[in-house]
C-alpha cells in the first residue's frame, strides 16, 4: 500500500509525494506544474495526473498516466479546458472507473461574462485517448465521486 499526496507548492509548480504509510517514509517525489490532482486505478498500476502549466500568456492542462512499479511516464494527453479553482474544491475532479477502464475528469471552458460550458471528459486508459463526446453539464460540479461499489457517478450542481 501507497499514500499519494498531491502538493501545490506554489503558483506554478507542484509535486506528487509517494509515502509508504506503515513507516511514513518518502519513497518517490514527482515534480509537476501547478495544481496536481491525483487518482490510482483500482488495482494500483496506474497513477492518473492532472496538472496546468501555467504561463503569463497561456494555460496548458494535460492528464499523465504514470506506471506505478517505477513511476515512468505512459502518456501525456493534452486536457483543454480543465475545472481549474483559485480555492481547492472539496471533492477531486477525476475518478477512476470501478474497473479501471475510464478517468471521468470534469471540464470548464469559461466563455467570459460570468458564462461557462461544463462537461465531463471520458479517458479509455486501454485507448490510450479521450473519447470523442463529453457529458455535457448544466452547471458548475460542486461535488463529484463514484458511488462506492459500484459503477455509477455523482455529481452536484
Amino acid at each position: 500500500m501507497r499514500l499519494y499526496v498531491a502538493d501545490t507548492h506554489d503558483s506554478t509548480h507542484g509535486s506528487i509525494e509517494v509515502y509508504d504509510p506503515s513507516t511514513g517514509r518518502r519513497l518517490k517525489t514527482l515534480p509537476t506544474n501547478y495544481s496536481p490532482e491525483i487518482a490510482v486505478s483500482p488495482d494500483g498500476k496506474l497513477l492518473f495526473v492532472v496538472e496546468s502549466d501555467v504561463q503569463a500568456d497561456s494555460t496548458k492542462h494535460h492528464l499523465l498516466v504514470y506506471d506505478t512499479e517505477n513511476f515512468k511516464l505512459l502518456k501525456s494527453v493534452p486536457l483543454p479546458h480543465r475545472s481549474l479553482y483559485n480555492v481547492r474544491p472539496s471533492s477531486p475532479e477525476l475518478v477512476v472507473s470501478e474497473d479501471g477502464r475510464y478517468v471521468y475528469l470534469l471540464k470548464t471552458e469559461t466563455l467570459g461574462n460570468d458564462k461557462a460550458n461544463y462537461s465531463v471528459a471520458i479517458y479509455d486508459v486501454k485507448k490510450g485517448e479521450f473519447l470523442p463526446n463529453e457529458v455535457k453539464l448544466p452547471e458548475g460540479v460542486l461535488v463529484f465521486g463514484k458511488l462506492r461499489g459500484r459503477a455509477d457517478l455523482f455529481a452536484a450542481v
